[in-house]
């Protein structure tokens, strides 16, 4: 039976938090969460780490002083390293390709591949050698790059190995803005690049033509996020000094969808999406609160050791110095067949095959009673192997929907391999069967080679 001790209830849905690995890295000393730029690829993928030159960092005796980019599994092993002389870097971030994309003080972007290899170096624009500009803020998503210039100037591209640099629409700003992300141009509703910076109490929205302010009111935001279908934006606000509010909204800004009084006084470290209807805030060396769309919330902590959170598809993973874990929502296919006292039909089937295993004639009758619904049972089991992590349930639930298979007419069984070996922490891929499938296809053999 899969281990529903982790999980806790939030209205109707369930979450939970799992340990996947035992950090690698957990005895080097030169690794600091807290210290660093820390950038993780999509599905799972690989870890860059690089000592951020804005914070104050211990150096122990021996301990070089040269600034590398290293890169890691997910299990905190070390793949490569990369000597840096090339500037001072402002962020660091990963293609949906496995590309690990760094962009400098300077103006410049290069490209490496997960072995550290270069595969390119390009400049943004000629105004940084000719002007003298310098880039201020970044953002990295799944297919391109946009940076912000201390003149308040955007520039982008929109694939970081072959495409050509461009300046997006003049922002029209007179100051610097408090928070900036972007909207993901294969979600978003123009199916364009759009920037969102967030500037004294409101939000302009910047692409190829315009920018627009959206006369917001209720800010400002000092963080900004948005959901991985590009449909909502999550804002941390700091209007009450007293109480932060998180506030979500559609990316259009035409509908509220819910707000949620913190009562922190100063704004999250990070600010990210769990799936589509949950944000995670977390604050450094203090807690972590989980949003969901009621305004429910859940509380945890990580520990006295510095921590770093992971967006992707339907969860986040949270990276600290001794373990990587996960923070989800348990899938229904699951939950409607290990929750206490289900009379879901899957359920039932689960514990008739459990019946049929003991030599109990129970399991008959059991059958019989969810006949019109065997078919259903039984690719709700396949779903459920595909989200599950323990290898043992898995091969339960196969067999469940396999015993059902055999009492109805029942030929388009869904096709489920099991997750269990890019997981291990050889390979240190935490790959999810479900909500992030057809990401991990793409990936998984890009990053086992």
């Amino acid at each position: 039976m899969t281990d529903t001790s982790i999980w806790e209830r939030m209205g109707n849905l369930y979450y939970a938090r799992r340990e996947l690995y035992s950090m690698g890295w957990r005895e080097d000393k030169t690794v600091s969460l807290g210290a660093s730029l820390v950038a993780a690829a999509p599905a799972g993928g690989p870890v860059a780490l690089v000592r951020d030159d804005a914070k104050v960092t211990k150096v122990h005796a021996g301990d070089s002083i040269a600034t590398r980019v290293k890169i890691f599994t997910s299990a905190g092993n070390q793949i490569a390293e990369i000597r840096w002389d090339y500037g001072r870097i402002v962020q660091l971030g990963w293609s949906a390709n496995e590309d690990l994309v760094i962009i400098t003080r300077g103006g410049y972007l290069y490209v490496y591949s997960v072995l550290g290899e270069r595969l390119r170096e390009v400049l943004l624009s000629r105004t940084f050698a000719e002007a003298g500009e310098s880039v201020t803020r970044a953002c990295v998503w799944s297919g391109g790059a946009v940076v912000l210039t201390d003149q308040h100037q955007l520039h982008a591209v929109l694939h970081v190995r072959t495409g050509e640099p461009f300046a997006l629409a003049a922002t029209g700003l007179s100051s610097a803005p408090r928070a900036m992300c972007v909207i993901d141009p294969s979600v978003s509703v123009s199916k364009g690049l759009e920037v969102l910076l967030a500037v004294d109490s409101t939000i302009y929205v910047v692409d190829e033509r315009t920018s627009q302010d959206q006369l917001l009111t209720n800010g400002p935001f000092d963080a900004m996020a948005v959901s991985p279908n590009g449909k909502f934006l999550a804002c941390f606000s700091s209007k009450d000094p007293s109480s932060g509010v998180l506030w979500v909204v559609s990316a259009d800004f035409n509908r509220n969808k819910s707000e949620y009084k913190t009562g922190a006084k100063v704004p999250p470290t990070q600010l990210v999406w769990c799936g589509n209807d949950a944000v995670v805030m977390h604050w450094q060396l203090k807690q972590t609160i989980l949003v969901g769309p009621d305004g429910l919330w859940l509380s945890y902590s990580f520990g006295s050791n510095s921590s770093y959170l992971v967006p992707e598809v339907d969860s986040v993973r949270v990276l600290a110095r001794k373990s990587c874990e996960l923070l989800y929502r348990v899938p229904r296919a699951l939950a409607a067949i290990f929750r206490v006292g289900s009379l879901d039909p899957a359920a039932m089937l689960y514990e008739a095959y459990e019946q049929y295993e003991a030599r109990d004639a129970r399991a008959d009758d059991i059958v019989r009673s969810i006949k019109d619904e065997l078919p259903n049972a039984v690719n709700r089991c396949i779903e459920a192997a595909a989200y599950e992590f323990d290898p043992a349930v898995q091969k339960k639930l196969m067999s469940a929907a396999s015993f059902g298979k055999c009492f109805c007419d029942f030929s388009n069984a869904r096709e489920q391999h099991s997750s269990w070996h890019p997981r291990n922490h050889i390979h240190g891929l935490p790959t999810n069967g479900g909500g992030d499938a057809s990401a991990s296809a793409q990936v998984l053999p890009s990053q086992s080679q």
